[in-house]
């Protein structure tokens, strides 16, 4: 898995509906690009389902958004203005009541040694910023239901 190429997965056809609304976490310092992402995934299958949206733009935002509501994916820029990204995922999947949330990292930029120091505090994916609907749906997929792709 290549986090310059895009995705961190190939791209998966889905031969039935998603089962479940989804809850995300979108964590990025730009609400310009927070829109973007929502309406990437409100475009893709996962996203059509009644899913749930919760931004932050800041690590401290994002803690208190899992505090405060079920999560069933995070979507974390790593560069954020108030604390580091790898830092940001190892609080979250420290604590007991968080440490099962998939996390997967999005970025623009991502240089292999902050890719391998996600990877170890335990990111599930990887998404390359600007993404489309159909990269979402391939690495996304395989972490929320990795059964029904």
């Amino acid at each position: 898995m290549d986090p310059g190429d895009g995705a961190g997965f190939d791209t998966i056809v889905r031969t039935e509906p998603w089962s479940m609304p989804y809850h995300f976490l979108i964590v990025d310092s730009s609400a310009t690009v927070r829109a973007l992402i929502k309406r990437s995934i409100r475009q893709s299958e996962i996203g059509g389902h009644g899913a749930k949206f919760f931004e932050a733009a800041t690590g401290l935002e994002a803690m208190d958004a899992f505090a405060h509501h079920r999560v069933d994916l995070a979507l974390i820029d790593p560069r954020l203005p108030d604390m580091d990204g790898v830092e940001l995922i190892g609080r979250i999947l420290a604590e007991p009541d968080t440490r099962g949330v998939p996390v997967v990292a999005m970025s623009a930029r991502m240089d292999q040694r902050k890719t391998e120091a996600l990877r170890r505090r335990g990111v599930k994916g990887f998404l390359r910023k600007p993404f489309t609907p159909e990269v979402f749906v391939g690495v996304v997929g395989q972490i929320l239901e990795p059964t029904h792709v």
